[in-house]
């Protein structure tokens, strides 16, 4: 069951910042880590209301001011520390809940964990870049709920689910889609409102990239999920809206959103032109890579022939270029062609 884990998977899973994973999307099973709402409820988590009252460059951290204790015993100011690029995405004196750990493995004994209060920090979960919320009604009952595994098999729940994606706060979205990804076997099968409001949230721009890319994959995983025929068509319009940005620096969730796009692209191949696909090889080199494979898929052929047009252009990004070269050589001889020149 999902309330055995241990604290230490918690914990270890708590402390991969997502935010800043870049290159590739890597799909997460419901049985490999814990829904966010079950992972922020464990005890051993300390949860306070408060405000920011300064940062520090180093170590990257904030300094809280604890107004009042939800979870754990805390007072006065904390000192937190947090992944440096999230330095400037958070603001002083707005009333804010914040979720932090003291514990870290103990050295050379890695099942026991120790509390040091030097080490805390701010946590990160699936759909939970970082454990700081608004201090609002609705976070605090959803952060300081009872047994929210038992909550999880309710018709209240499964509402929430839904409801959550069209909230107006994208944090708010950015969990329940992160729940719905992780609970999916427990929450299918969806009624067809359901797969429309699903379905709405994932073809979205206005969505947070990265929880539109967990959706899509969780739909390659279980075929027709969210609605029969859907996928293939909305895949190729992720794919063509997003051709833009290919040549261009793109964010971390951005390429998260293309990667898993250019991966179903892939695995069913034929349900995004080639010639969209042909546009992600002047992308980053592993963007570039997913799009050659994807390619491939539908005809070797074609691989080679984009291959060689996109390599032929005059501007290219170095890195990609170099890439595209290797690919190149390390292809499979042309059937017929002479393998000793």
């Amino acid at each position: 069951p999902l309330e055995s884990r241990t604290l230490r998977q918690s914990v270890s899973r708590a402390f991969t910042v997502l935010a800043v994973l870049a290159g590739c999307f890597c799909t997460t099973k419901a049985a490999d880590v814990l829904p966010p709402i079950v992972a922020m409820s464990h005890p051993e988590f300390v949860l306070v209301a408060g405000s920011i009252e300064g940062f520090e460059q180093e170590p990257p951290s904030v300094v809280f001011r604890i107004a009042e204790p939800l979870r754990g015993e805390a007072s006065g100011t904390v000192k937190l520390l947090v992944e440096r690029g999230f330095l400037d995405q958070v603001a002083t004196g707005m009333p804010l809940l914040a979720l932090y750990s003291d514990l870290k493995p103990a050295p050379f004994k890695p099942r026991k964990m120790l509390r040091d209060p030097g080490e805390s920090r701010l946590l990160s979960f699936d759909g939970v870049p970082l454990s700081l919320f608004p201090d609002t009604r609705e976070w605090r009952e959803l952060l300081t709920r009872a047994k929210p595994a038992e909550w999880s098999k309710t018709p209240e729940y499964r509402s929430s689910v839904i409801n959550g994606l069209n909230a107006p706060d994208a944090a708010w979205r950015d969990l329940w889609s992160a729940e719905l990804a992780l609970r999916v076997d427990h929450l299918l099968p969806f009624s067809a409102s359901e797969q429309k409001a699903i379905r709405d949230f994932a073809d979205s721009p206005m969505q947070p990239p990265e929880a539109r890319a967990r959706l899509y994959a969780v739909a390659l995983e279980r075929d027709n999920a969210f609605g029969e025929n859907w996928l293939g068509p909305a895949v190729s319009d992720l794919l063509r809206n997003l051709a833009p940005l290919a040549a261009a620096p793109m964010s971390a969730p951005q390429q998260r959103l293309a990667h898993v796009g250019l991966r179903i692209a892939r695995d069913r191949p034929g349900t995004v032109p080639t010639e969209i696909l042909a546009v992600w090889l002047q992308a980053s080199p592993v963007l570039a890579e997913s799009a050659a494979v994807a390619i491939r898929a539908v005809s070797p052929e074609r691989e080679r022939a984009e291959l060689d047009a996109v390599l032929a252009r005059a501007f290219l990004p170095a890195i990609t270029r170099n890439y595209l070269e290797q690919h190149r050589r390390r292809l499979p001889p042309q059937s017929g062609q002479n393998t000793t020149q």
